[in-house]
């Protein structure tokens, strides 16, 4: 009932657009959860960037060294983060593949 179109359409064409349709909203809800990955890390990082601004002569320079490695290491951990979630809740969605 929830495949129905308003189109007449065979029932391999509805499996189909309907597994189009839950790759594509697979592909966004990775997006948005590796986006919001990078911003807990980069919200975690956040003192050790604003904690030099205290030096008086070159805090302010300081602070954006260690804001841009904070974003690399923000980014990098978000990678590596986000593909053991995708992976894990691919071969939980998959036990007979994962062998479990």
């Amino acid at each position: 009932i929830l495949l129905a179109r308003p189109e007449l359409l065979s029932a391999k064409t509805m499996i189909e657009i309907a597994q189009s349709e839950n790759a594509t909203l697979a592909w966004i809800l990775r997006g948005v959860g590796c986006i919001l990955i990078f911003v807990a890390f980069s919200l975690m990082m956040q003192p050790l960037v604003v904690a030099p601004e205290i030096i008086p002569c070159c805090g302010g320079f300081i602070s954006s060294i260690i804001g841009f490695g904070a974003c690399v290491v923000s980014t990098a951990l978000t990678i590596c983060v986000s593909m053991v979630t995708i992976a894990v809740a691919w071969l939980a969605q998959r036990p007979l593949l994962a062998g479990l």
